[in-house]
């Protein structure tokens, strides 16, 4: 019996009486206290958390099924006592303890190695690196090229791969190595008797017991060009100096090529400081070094005195190239009509009742804090009475009473500001709403009918009912040559979590990002007709609407701010989707 048993047996009464949640141990049992739901039989992992009057309604009154009220002081006063018990329960077993840390780490040491490996040429790619190297992982890079016989990551069959010097690279050959696994797998198998267990319970239209997402690949959660290869491959050091500069010569100005979060953070100061700069919404070629598109062209015309020592101190976390000339020997050059001027846009994040607090919450963090880009909370209730001329772009996160708190007239007054050039972006939940508004035609999957006698009721099965899908990542299809597609080095991979399935207009324009067509399951669980619903579903679209335009995104773009793979996508629907709008090519 190990110290966490020893824990669980020891304090399991003081929790059920005081209404605590706790898992302890290698089978959790969980409760959720003013839920009402139980979720038994989790399996395989070690670990304890408690939660009182949680979720997304923490902060909140919450009454219990039995009439019990709790509120923040109860939430408060649990979760400063359970600290104090972890802590206590820490010192009393602190021998244990140590020596089950140790051999945790022997063991990833003493364990068959396997080395994980990515190009340093996606935009997330030293993202990556150091938010492992913060949590004490080795990372290294190759001092050369080399040639290796790898896996691609999320594939299954090996191949000789020559791997550019600078690849990053990491092994589970070191104390963390156990963490590199759960981080940079692909996949973590579940274990079979649970999944049949929750077969059945489907097969009744109980509901399943999964908890939280079934997928977390690093890789797939940055879009890395990856790999995977069995043994030690060793690195050298991270060069912190490595991580951005202006290099190139030249007095044209400036050129900022896709660097993942950390350019839209670029961006944003830019524009806070009255820097005039261009978004290339198509590939080129100057002085043979190749730029994507989404890369920004900051000129030195127009611009002030300041702009050296601006660009100077971004440099500090970020690639920047000088330009001499606008002719590019390749692709679109820089005085093209494709190298589009972007304005600094007047942005709404609506919030309050009905509105998802988790969604607002990954949102707002997006733009506030990890991009630092300007804008305004509104309140739910004031849409239908502010003057939203005055507004560039309005983001609905997900949430489930849009219809509740929003009336046909406040719709009716969204549909205008958008025909007259506003960009309207719904995530999630709030999709349903501006489908059933009638801001969009967008259609959902529904059950197919089935014929029945008068007096029949129509069984409910899985084929013919919607089927909770518990956070698995798509493969998708990203049409490329969208400018909201900018920056985005290749097909995304989506976190997807629930049960509406958007279907695609068929219309290449619009369709900016689907779920593949064959094999839409890349990692995390799916039930096989759900996995036959989501090919090809709509995951990202576009619409035009008048001089303005709405864009859905199925999914959180931002899930839980660790899955950034598809935020390009939404920032640059926030932050260059009226000056796209303005010069016709958001939805072309």
């Amino acid at each position: 019996m190990n110290w966490l048993d020893t824990f669980g047996r020891a304090n399991a009464g003081a929790f059920d009486r005081q209404g605590w949640t706790y898992y302890v141990g290698q089978r959790f049992d969980l409760f959720y206290p003013g839920y009402g739901d139980s979720y038994p039989g989790l399996r395989g992992a070690v670990g304890m958390t408690y939660e009182m009057a949680g979720h997304g309604r923490a902060g909140s009154s919450i009454e219990r099924p039995d009439g019990e009220l709790l509120t923040l002081a109860d939430r408060l006063a649990r979760h400063y006592t359970t600290s104090i018990a972890t802590l206590q329960a820490s010192i009393d077993n602190r021998e244990g303890l140590l020596r089950d840390f140790a051999a945790s780490r022997l063991a990833a040491l003493a364990a068959s190695p396997k080395s994980f490996l990515w190009s340093a040429e996606t935009p997330e790619a030293r993202a990556a690196a150091e938010l492992l190297a913060r949590h004490g992982v080795e990372v290294g890079t190759l001092p050369a090229s080399r040639r290796l016989e790898v896996v691609p990551h999320a594939g299954s069959r090996a191949a000789a791969r020559e791997l550019a010097a600078g690849t990053f690279v990491v092994s589970t050959r070191q104390p963390l190595g156990s963490l590199v696994r759960a981080l940079m797998e692909p996949e973590v198998p579940m274990d079979n008797d649970f999944i049949e267990a929750q077969r059945e319970r489907l097969e009744l239209n109980q509901r399943p017991q999964f908890y939280d997402i079934t997928a977390w690949a690093l890789p797939l959660a940055y879009n890395l060009e990856a790999w995977s290869t069995a043994g030690d491959i060793s690195g050298r050091p991270l060069d912190p100096e490595l991580r951005g500069g202006v290099r190139g010569e030249g007095e044209l100005g400036y050129l900022i090529p896709p660097q993942g979060i950390a350019g839209y953070r670029a961006a944003a100061r830019l524009q806070a400081e009255g820097i005039r700069f261009r978004l290339a919404i198509d590939d080129l070629r100057l002085d043979g070094v190749d730029y994507p598109a989404g890369t920004l062209f900051v000129p030195r015309r127009g611009n002030s005195d300041t702009l050296d020592a601006t660009l100077a101190e971004l440099a500090r976390g970020l690639r920047i190239d000088r330009a001499g000339t606008g002719l590019s020997e390749n692709g679109i050059s820089l005085g093209s009509d494709e190298v589009v001027p972007i304005r600094r846009a007047s942005i709404g994040v609506v919030s309050g009742e009905g509105v998802g607090v988790t969604s607002f919450g990954y949102l707002w963090h997006l733009l506030d804090r990890q991009v630092g880009v300007e804008h305004h909370r509104i309140d739910i209730g004031r849409l239908g009475k502010m003057e939203l001329a005055d507004l560039d772009v309005i983001v609905l996160p997900s949430g489930s009473g849009y219809d509740d708190e929003l009336d046909e007239a406040t719709a009716e007054r969204l549909a205008t500001w958008v025909e007259r050039g506003g960009v309207l972006v719904a995530v999630g939940g709030a999709v349903s709403w501006v489908v059933d508004r009638e801001l969009v035609e967008v259609e959902r999957w529904q059950a197919p009918e089935t014929e029945t006698d008068d007096n029949e009721v129509t069984e409910l099965t899985p084929a013919n009912r919607p089927l909770y899908t518990p956070g698995a990542a798509l493969a998708t299809r990203l049409r490329r040559v969208h400018p909201l597609a900018s920056g985005v080095h290749s097909a995304p991979a989506a976190i997807y979590q629930g049960r509406t399935i958007l279907l695609p207009s068929g219309d290449a324009r619009r369709d900016l990002l689907l779920a593949d067509q064959d094999d839409p399951v890349i990692a995390g669980f799916a039930w096989p007709e759900a996995v036959e619903r989501l090919k090809g579903s709509l995951l990202v679209g576009t619409h035009p609407r008048g001089q303005g335009g709405v864009i859905l995104f199925a999914q959180e773009p931002a899930y839980r701010l660790f899955w950034r793979s598809t935020a390009p996508i939404f920032l640059n629907a926030v932050m260059y989707g009226p000056s796209l709008a303005e010069r016709r090519s958001l939805v072309d």
